[in-house]
């Protein structure tokens, strides 16, 4: 499995500014619980499950979630599978803890009062 956390990735985006890397992880967190939903919801869905398969994939891959981005593409190459949801969610959890580290805090907030949650 790949990293967790690909740091440089993050900060591509975020000029190292905690605010935005605050913000940009409270949304990935949210939606990436969403996907993992769908992904449940889909397991006798192929078409659903590849669809939440790859939208979990780019989230991950554009903050730099690598292992957790490995794992959904190969979901999306894969029929639903609960094993596979399984480790998806293993890795999401763990990739969630080393951002909470990251950020200094137990637990990222995912309702951050932006005004681009809830869009």
């Amino acid at each position: 499995m790949n990293t967790l956390v690909d740091f440089d990735r993050l900060q591509s985006f975020t000029d190292g500014d905690p605010a935005l890397e605050a913000e940009l992880l409270g949304l990935f967190v949210a939606t990436a619980e969403g996907y993992l939903a769908g992904l449940e919801g889909a397991l006798g869905e192929p078409g659903l499950w590849r669809g939440f398969a790859h939208s979990l994939k780019g989230a991950a891959s554009n903050i730099g979630a690598p292992a957790v981005a490995e794992l959904a593409a190969a979901a999306e190459r894969a029929p639903p599978d609960p094993t596979r949801l399984g480790a998806l969610r293993a890795a999401f959890t763990a990739t969630r803890s080393k951002l909470d580290a990251h950020l200094g805090r137990k637990a990222i907030d995912a309702d951050m009062n932006s005004p681009l949650v809830g869009r």
